[in-house]
């Protein structure tokens, strides 16, 4: 199952929260996470980017409308991250 949260902005405070958000969400779901996302209505900046690959989280912006763009985080840190998800 994939968890994703949807920002309406592209800035860092909105990227970060992002991230807090579903590593809050990933332990309590009711079923088991094997994928985080954050949605946001373009493609962000490398720092942002970066940052939310070092927690495992996947980026999806809006290419077009209906067309949408995922750039996956890197899969030794999503396997990493999966285990602070799935031991708490």
């Amino acid at each position: 199952m994939e968890v994703i949260e949807a920002k309406s902005r592209t800035e860092h405070a909105y990227v970060r929260e992002a991230l807090s958000q579903l590593l809050d969400y990933a332990p309590h779901s009711p079923r088991p996470v094997d994928r985080l996302a954050v949605l946001v209505p373009g493609p962000l900046d490398e720092r942002e980017l970066r940052l939310l690959h070092r927690y495992g989280v996947d980026c999806i912006h809006r290419v077009s409308p209906g067309v949408f763009r995922r750039i996956p985080a890197p899969d030794d840190r999503r396997r990493l991250m999966k285990r602070a998800w799935t031991d708490s």
